[in-house]
Formats: structure tokens, sequence, C-alpha cells
């Protein structure tokens, strides 16, 4: 499993922090695609 899909199912959770902390993860390893990023962007805070 990939940090953007453990992301994913934080956000499905509503674990927020949990998700904010993956996607920003996802950023920082890099390997997404650019709608992975923006995704990943939007969520972040």
């Amino acid at each position: 499993m990939q940090t953007i899909d453990i992301a994913r199912r934080c956000a499905e959770l509503n674990a927020v922090n949990d998700a904010n902390n993956a996607y920003i993860l996802a950023l920082h390893q890099g390997g997404l695609t650019p709608e992975e990023r923006m995704e990943a962007a939007v969520y972040s805070r």
C-alpha cells in the first residue's frame, strides 16, 4: 500500500490529522501523478 492510499483511507475514516500527515508525507516522498499531487495539496493544511 502506498502512502497516498493510506492518506485516502484515513480521510474516508474521518481521521483528519492522520490523513493530513499522510498526504504531506506522500508529497515529500514524490512519485505522485499531477492529480495525486493536487489531491494531497488540497487536503493538506
